[in-house]
């Protein structure tokens, strides 16, 4: 569904950091959170957000890049062990739900928590535990989507392992979410010129 309003403005839609929401799902996943991020993106004024659109979209707008470095991590990891980040089917659960709840999949990540505006997915390893989550946050003036990542390490391994992903994590975030906002801004065009 569009609302109308007034014509989205690119220039509004680049991804900033911002504080991980104190009330979201995810600041509050652990009881000890060894490293929390948060960035969001302007959502087109027309659009109705809808968190589980706005999670299914993120899942398949995985830049090649982005693709080729998790190769690179799944093969160095896998010698050591460590979970692979393959996309995983839970029993019972659809690849591709309308309405993501806990316990379904979402891309490659478990989902745990929803509320109407929030779904928290994530994954737990030996060595440190991850949960990132999905918000759609309405303010008086614009509607924006924040993605917040928070990483518990389990033990040293975690601390190591995180140490050269950190700033790699920190580069495919907003480069997901920039994808994710050109993504939603073709459908919302597509919707304007059957109107």
């Amino acid at each position: 569904m569009i609302k109308l309003g007034r014509a989205f403005d690119p220039n509004r839609s680049s991804v900033h950091e911002v504080a991980v929401p104190p009330a979201s799902l995810a600041a509050n996943a652990f009881a000890v959170t060894h490293y929390a991020d948060a960035f969001r993106v302007r959502l087109d004024d027309r659009e109705t957000p809808d968190v589980d659109a706005l999670v299914s979209r993120l899942a398949t707008s995985t830049p090649a890049w982005v693709d080729v470095l998790m190769a690179i991590r799944n093969r160095i990891v896998s010698t050591i062990g460590l979970r692979t980040a393959r996309p995983e089917r839970i029993p019972g659960t659809s690849a591709t739900p309308r309405r993501y709840e806990p316990g379904a999949v979402a891309g490659m990540f478990r989902v745990y928590a929803r509320t109407d505006d929030e779904i928290l997915i994530g994954g737990d390893d030996r060595h440190l535990n991850s949960r990132a989550s999905m918000l759609v946050q309405r303010e008086p003036d614009a509607t924006y989507a924040v993605f917040t990542t928070v990483v518990h390490y389990n033990n040293w391994l975690g601390r190591v392992y995180f140490l050269p992903v950190r700033p790699f994590h920190r580069l495919i975030i907003p480069a997901l979410l920039r994808r994710m906002r050109a993504g939603l801004a073709t459908v919302s065009a597509r919707a304007d010129e059957r109107v």
